[in-house]
């Protein structure tokens, strides 16, 4: 498989999550970055009337691009995630503090917030020693 060729996928799948960020026509309510990005690749393949060789590599290539936002949005599917709200997340703080605290090798034996304030208690332990 080229490396041309994954790159072209790999762009048209940057490109397509670029615009529905910037989107500047209105999208459904209920429109989800699962079946935008399958119909945006069926259009990209009718229009480039490729060879069913270089389809199908086209078509695992683009499998592969679907595999990783699953993983990288833990989820399951993504007609899961709206696409009237892709793009419009914020970093949690305590994803931040949690990796900051695991890199000094510590145990994370807890962590509890509450939802709608911003509380957060993480118990950690060092050599069979608790701290809060």
């Amino acid at each position: 498989m080229s490396d041309s060729l994954v790159r072209e996928v790999d762009d048209f799948v940057r490109t397509v999550l670029d615009d529905i960020c910037e989107s500047q026509k209105p999208l459904k309510k209920k429109e989800n970055i699962g079946s935008v990005m399958r119909n945006r690749f069926k259009d990209y393949l009718h229009e480039r009337n490729d060879p069913p060789v270089e389809r199908k590599m086209k078509e695992e290539i683009f499998d592969w691009n679907v595999r990783f936002l699953l993983v990288d949005n833990c989820c399951h599917s993504l007609d899961d995630l709206s696409a009237v709200l892709w793009g419009k997340f914020k970093v949690n703080p305590i994803l931040i503090i949690v990796s900051k605290i695991s890199t000094v090798k510590t145990i994370i034996s807890t962590v509890r917030w509450r939802t709608g304030t911003f509380a957060l208690q993480i118990r950690l332990q060092f050599f069979n020693k608790s701290y809060r």
